[in-house]
């Protein structure tokens, strides 16, 4: 089952043979209990290093284009304008994600001239209640073309989500046409889409949220797995 993660690493989910030694050895950190997997593969050894979330720590950001079967699945369109494509998988109920979100948006607007972002839904029904509703709703306010203020409101209004009253509020405040939303709220088609975009998660063995899938202009893609700070994503993406 995938989870909203309090520690963090990153692993192929479909990496092949290890063939060698693997050896788990834990150490205290001064967030807590941290974990070091030590793998040694053809006389060559490699770090994962696993570490409380709250500390903000660095993760290890793996390729998964591998993962990607040809042309089979299309994350998205190729746009010739941006350098860096950035995919963001949502979960409105997920709390890391609440300090992630506004992070990816502010990076994306300070690189508007080489970076763009898309926003689609994996909400963690088996953890979260109300993430598949909160999903459904931030669908039809991106057929109004509100998405993005639409997705920080939300988070915004995490503790609330609960209550299904919050999605027409937010739609009122942004000026969305009621109408029109409680239309596509109601449609099984937004539903599909939201299980679609799930379904598409999971193909791309993405295993945590908060996630963000970086496709570089040249096909790369890259998978970061897990909370980290905007810093940090800047010095990823090399900005």
């Amino acid at each position: 089952m995938v989870e909203e993660h309090y520690f963090t690493a990153h692993t192929n989910a479909r990496l092949t043979f290890v063939i060698g030694i693997v050896i788990g050895v834990s150490i205290m950190t001064v967030g807590g209990l941290g974990f070091f997997l030590y793998v040694l593969n053809g006389g060559e050894i490699s770090t994962y290093a696993i570490a409380p979330l709250d500390t903000e720590s660095q993760i290890l950001t793996e390729p998964i284009k591998d993962i990607v079967d040809g042309d089979a699945l299309t994350v998205v369109e190729p746009n010739d304008d941006y350098a860096i494509t950035l995919v963001q998988y949502l979960d409105y109920e997920c709390r890391f994600c609440k300090k992630f979100f506004p992070d990816v948006v502010a990076l994306t607007n300070e690189h508007s001239d080489s970076v763009r972002l898309v926003i689609k839904q994996y909400p963690l029904v088996q953890i979260h209640p109300n993430a598949k509703a909160a999903s459904i709703a931030a669908y039809c306010a991106e057929e109004q073309s509100a998405l993005i203020d639409y997705s920080l409101k939300l988070y915004e209004r995490q503790d609330t989500l609960a209550d299904a009253a919050v999605f027409d509020t937010v739609a009122s405040e942004l000026g969305l046409d009621s109408n029109q939303f409680t239309e596509c709220r109601n449609a099984e088609a937004t539903l599909s889409q939201v299980e679609a975009d799930a379904s598409e998660a999971q193909q791309l063995g993405i295993q945590t949220q908060p996630n963000l899938v970086i496709i570089r202009s040249d096909g790369k893609m890259e998978l970061i797995d897990g909370y980290v700070n905007k810093a940090y994503v800047l010095s990823v993406l090399g900005l």
